[in-house]
């Protein structure tokens, strides 16, 4: 999905935590990329802290910069990254996890995400391409140049701006609940 990589991207960290360790987690971290620091979002003049583990973070390079994908395990061959579902706040692990692993996991190597998604057990895999359902487009390598995706800031503020709505919504106490899904 990437040829203009200056080699190929490798599976190089799994189970990578920022935060606390979960004293029922039966897991064995990455220990070389771990840490019990947790993952730091400003919004407003408010720093909130987040904690999670990645399953697996790919890292390669693009004209002597590091770069890496964030890719979360599923059983389901129906999970698929969803815009609309990262700006109603109910599917932030991905743009959160990826975030954390270039601020906080990975940055002292300066690395960019390239894209974040779901590798599917029983489907397709990483999948391909966003009307697919496939990876959240963070950069994009144009002619051996790494870029920016296009709509990666816009959605970034917006997460951030509903993340911390969210926090608002919970601080009042304000706890819905109700399934999208009618059926």
């Amino acid at each position: 999905a990437w040829p203009q990589l200056d080699g190929t991207l490798k599976a190089t960290y799994f189970e990578a935590r920022f935060g606390p360790k979960n004293r029922r987690s039966e897991s064995t971290d990455d220990a070389t990329l771990s840490t019990d620091d947790p993952y730091q979002l400003k919004i407003g003049e408010e720093q909130v802290r987040f904690t999670g583990q990645i399953d697996r973070i790919d890292v390669g390079q693009v004209g002597g910069v590091t770069v890496f994908n964030v890719i979360d395990y599923k059983t389901s061959a129906k999970q698929k990254v969803d815009d609309a579902k990262m700006r109603a706040g109910t599917q932030l692990q991905l743009p959160l996890y990826a975030m954390a692993v270039a601020e906080l996991l990975l940055a002292e190597q300066e690395a960019v995400g390239l894209s974040a998604g779901y590798w599917s057990i029983r489907g397709k895999g990483f999948g391909a391409g966003a009307r697919s359902g496939g990876p959240l487009s963070l950069s994009e390598i144009e002619k051996g140049v790494l870029r920016e995706a296009a709509a990666w800031p816009e959605l970034k503020g917006a997460l951030i701006q509903r993340i911390g709505e969210i926090v608002d919504g919970i601080r009042q106490g304000w706890f819905p609940v109700f399934n999208e899904d009618k059926d």
